[in-house]
């Protein structure tokens, strides 16, 4: 399904669920994917890239299909739909992170460090807390209060 941009004013823009979008370049090296995690670019002004540490999470690619070098809508806060690892799901409030091998990808838990408390490693991967049920699948979206660090 093609995003679209809602509610334009004063060149503001607004998600489906009301989140406000930024414009940035995509630098992924490929076409944009609604949902995947992005962090900022290291030589590239305004620029996004696929993260290389799941550390670098800035926001999360609003638009689909926007070539390499192009200007893509993100979200830096805000309800977004997030890209859960392929074969995994999500539960409504469950603690979300960003993967540590599917770079650019979100992985949903009920308690990541089994204490009852976040460490430090785990609290700086967290990108918000899943709002609905997702059944495990291929490529599949999450809704999720995002607010990385």
């Amino acid at each position: 399904m093609q995003s679209k941009l809602l509610r334009p004013s004063y060149k503001k823009y607004f998600s489906d669920y009301g989140s406000p979008l930024t414009t940035v370049i995509n630098k992924t090296g490929n076409l944009s994917v609604k949902g995947t995690l992005v962090a900022a670019h290291n030589s590239v002004d305004r620029g996004v890239r696929i993260p290389i540490t799941p550390y670098d999470i800035i926001g999360v690619v609003y638009t689909d299909g926007i070539a390499d070098g192009g200007e893509v809508q993100i979200i830096m806060s805000g309800l977004a739909e997030i890209l859960l690892v392929d074969g995994t799901g999500s539960a409504p409030a469950q603690w979300m992170r960003a993967s540590s091998d599917a770079y650019g990808r979100g992985v949903c838990t009920t308690d990541p460090s089994g204490l009852g408390a976040l460490a430090a490693d785990d609290h700086f991967k967290e990108v918000g807390h899943s709002l609905k049920t997702v059944v495990a699948g291929v490529s599949k979206l999450c809704l999720t209060a995002f607010h990385p660090l």
